[in-house]
């Protein structure tokens, strides 16, 4: 589990801290996202656009 922590670490960046928080909030509803990667995640850009993907 720790290598592919490590890996999305990389691949999401400095969004990663924001992927886990949303993780976090989805199990506490019971949905367990799987499939963590950044064809399943869009995040806002600066400028408050959801344009931007991650990746």
């Amino acid at each position: 589990m720790e290598a592919a922590t490590e890996r999305e670490r990389e691949v999401f960046g400095e969004d990663w801290p924001r992927i886990l928080k949303v993780l976090e909030a989805l199990e506490n509803v019971g949905i367990y996202h799987l499939d963590v990667s950044p064809a399943n995640f869009s995040m806002p850009d600066d400028s408050g656009s959801e344009s931007g993907r991650v990746g």
